[in-house]
This record gives structure tokens, sequence and C-alpha cells, in this order.
């Protein structure tokens, strides 16, 4: 039987980690839990109701990647087959990780799986990966794996190929965007990313208004330097897309006198050239084997 690690990365956990961890056999798959230093209580929850689970609690957050990165580490080191990769507020039903590895088994072209991820309240397809459903066209009655450009990392099935070839996520994507690198980089390798929708599995995310001009800043610094850090494409075109994405918001908060779109957007796009070398270099990072691991 394949090894397969699961990878939870837990910050304040509460609400969601006993239903997630309930979900997954950890007699049968190894369970590593990285914790960002959470304030509540979810490594005491862990310890005392999950002691089977191995537990890696740091002194500080390090972020979703980063703190992945850990798990994947592991994973190269002690020969797993399969990560899976599970959010905090995901969950899993009883066959799927076994279906997940019998579709790559299969169709070993893809180097990321993700199962349907459904909304448990709903019983509907969860609203974002929803509008991945929508923009790849993907069909929901296949009994095959559906192609993709990105599936978000709430549930990913990775391979030890896929791994062994791409490496780990990006630090300087800490808490927003390091999927959609990982993902560009995978297919950079030669493998295919899919969706298989006879397979489900639920990501109870909770839909999140708050916003404030900081996080908007950096989100949107992000989103810039994804473009220009893309290795699918040359950096002249990363740059080309970069600037014409500055471009279209520049003039859409003109057109409309917001203010706000516009200070987000140049603040953004100045934190970008104070990067620039950086992201360069991350570039560069990017195109070696097993990057950003040992």
């Amino acid at each position: 039987m394949p090894k397969v690690l699961v990878i939870i990365v837990t910050y304040n956990a509460h609400k969601w980690i006993r239903q997630c961890l309930s979900s997954i056999d950890i007699q049968k798959y190894d369970t590593l839990i990285v914790d960002n230093h959470s304030a509540d209580d979810t490594v005491l929850i862990i310890q005392n109701e999950f002691p089977e689970v191995i537990l890696s609690i740091q002194s500080q957050n390090l972020g979703f990647g980063q703190a992945n990165n850990i798990g994947l580490q592991k994973a190269m080191d002690e020969d797993y087959d399969y990560v899976l990769l599970l959010n905090q507020d995901a969950w899993v039903l009883p066959n799927t990780i076994d279906y997940l590895m019998a579709a790559h088994g299969a169709n070993p072209q893809y180097g990321v799986l993700s199962p349907m991820q459904y909304h448990s309240m709903t019983n509907d397809i969860e609203k974002q990966f929803a509008i991945y459903v929508k923009r790849y066209k993907v069909d929901v009655f296949s009994k095959d794996i559906e192609p993709v450009e990105f599936a978000n990392a709430a549930i990913w099935l990775i391979s030890k190929q896929c791994i062994a070839r791409v490496g780990g996520f990006d630090p300087l994507f800490p808490h927003y965007g390091e999927d959609t690198d990982y993902l560009q980089r995978v297919h950079n390798k030669g493998y295919k990313v899919g969706i298989v929708p006879k397979i489900i599995a639920y990501h109870d995310r909770e839909s999140t208004t708050t916003s404030n001009i900081k996080k908007d800043i950096y989100k949107a610094t992000l989103v810039y330097i994804g473009y220009i850090k893309d290795i699918t494409h040359s950096w002249i075109v990363g740059y080309f897309k970069c600037f014409q994405l500055f471009l279209r918001k520049l003039i859409k908060a003109i057109y409309t006198m917001d203010m706000t779109l516009l200070r987000i957007n140049i603040a953004a796009m100045r934190a970008v050239f104070k990067q620039m070398h950086q992201v360069r270099e991350h570039r560069k990072l990017s195109r070696k084997e097993r990057a950003f691991l040992k």
C-alpha cells in the first residue's frame, strides 16, 4: 500500500480541528500537524484527543507555505509516496484519499489532484471552488480527471515524483498566492493539475468580508509579484502582464474616483519594485529541482 503523509497547518483551529482530524484514519495514514503558534487551545486539543498525530509546534507564524514545507521536507526525507495537504477547515470522507491515489495511479502525468470541494452547510460545491469549476469548464458529472490550471490548496494530493521535481512553496508568498505559484511551477515541470469530480471532500471555509488598506496592499503586491514570478512564461511577458494589470487598476481608480484603490495599487507597485531583486532570484530558484526544500 502506498505510504501517505497527511499535512495540516493549523492556526487558532479550535472551531475545525476535531472535524478535520476525526475524518482521517490516523492508524492508516501518518498525520503531521504544523501549528503556526496558535493562541487558542488548538495544540491542547490535538495533544489530549489525538495523541497519535505528529505535532510540530512553531514559535512563530510561518505562514501557510513555509509551514507546509516542513511536512513536504519530512515526506521527501522519509520516502512517502504521496502527501495530502489538508486545510484545518477541510475534511475528507473515508475513501477520499484512497480514491485520489487510485486516480493518480491510473494517470501518473498528474502531479496534483483535488477532489470536488463541497461545503457541508449547503451540501453544494464550495462557493470559491465553484468559480474554478466554472472557469475551467469542469464537467461535474465526469468520471475522469478534469484538467485545470488551478485549484486551491485546501485539499491536494501531491505525488512524490512531483514534489521531487517541483519542491516546496516559495516563501515569497507567506499567506496568499502560494498555491497559484506552486501550480505554475507544477505545470512548468511538465505535470498536470486536475480535479476529480466523482471524489468528494469538504471545505467549510467561512466567508470573510473584513478588509483594510494594509491587507489590500499586501494582497495586491503578491498578485503583481505572482505575474512577474510565473515561470510558465518569460520574464518580459511577466513584466508586461504585471504592468498591464497595474494600468487597468489605475484607470479604474481614476475613472471611478476611487482614491483608496489608487493608493492601494500605487503602494503595491512600490513594494514590488523594492522586492524586484528577490523576485528575480526566486524565479531562478523555482526552476531547480526540490526548490525551497533541502
